[in-house]
Order: C-alpha cells, then structure tokens, then sequence
C-alpha cells in the first residue's frame, strides 16, 4: 500500500530534484522514492552497526576514541563504497 505525503520545499530544491530525476530518466516522485529508500536502507546498515558495536563492546575487546572513529570511518567508507 502506497501513502501520499506531502512535504515542503524551495523552489530551488524543487527545481534541483527535478533536474536530478531527469537526469536518472525518472519520474520526480519516483526519484525521491528512491531517495528515501536509499536513506533507509543507509539507517538500517547504520544502526547495525551500532548494535555490532554494543555487542562486542559487552563480550570483547575495547579500544579508545580514535580507533573506534577511525573504524567507523573505515566501515562507513566500505559500505557507501558498496551503494555506489
């Protein structure tokens, strides 16, 4: 089942949307379906993440601030490296 939502925009972003969904040959709703999509499914692999993070910071190793960002950028970089 579909739902319609309304959102607000500039005209400028509306304008750019609708250059992008061009580009991509696409419908502008369409486009930001794949957006919102795309932003979801981000979200899901990032709260994983986290919840890996809990799991192990409870039954294994520990490691100080910057490991754990540097990590983090590392995992983040190969899982946006995989969408593209």
């Amino acid at each position: 089942m579909t739902v319609h939502v309304t959102i607000e925009l500039t005209e400028d972003q509306k304008t750019r949307l609708e250059q992008l969904a061009a580009q991509e040959d696409v419908d502008l709703s369409v486009y930001i379906r794949q957006l919102a999509e795309q932003r979801l499914r981000e979200d899901d692999q990032w709260r994983m993440l986290i919840e890996e993070g809990l799991a192990v910071a409870e039954t294994g190793p520990s490691f100080d601030h910057q490991e754990v960002v540097r990590r983090s950028r590392m995992r983040r970089a190969e899982l946006l490296k995989g969408r593209g």
